[in-house]
């Protein structure tokens, strides 16, 4: 029922769908990732984000391989892993 549209809050595409609109009129204020996409490209994702919220990665840390670092520590694989996912 959910992916017909059907929930509490009404069509979830239409709300989804406002989302993406915003993002277009206002990139500054509403960034819209789509999961396919960062999935594919994580590290670019990752920068995209940190220069949304105005802590862009400097040189050093992108030549050092900080943001693959931070992508590989939230990735699924080694979220799932963690003791507190773990231990019932």
């Amino acid at each position: 029922l959910f992916c017909e549209g059907v929930s509490v809050y009404g069509p979830i595409w239409d709300h989804y769908l406002g989302y993406w609109k915003q993002s277009v009129m206002e990139p500054n204020r509403v960034l819209f990732f789509k999961y396919d996409e960062t999935m594919v490209d994580p590290v670019n994702h990752a920068k995209m984000l940190a220069e949304f919220i105005r802590a862009p990665f400097t040189g050093e840390e992108e030549s050092s391989g900080t943001v693959q670092e931070i992508v590989k520590l939230c990735s699924f694989e080694n979220l799932k892993k963690l003791p507190v996912n773990t231990s019932w």
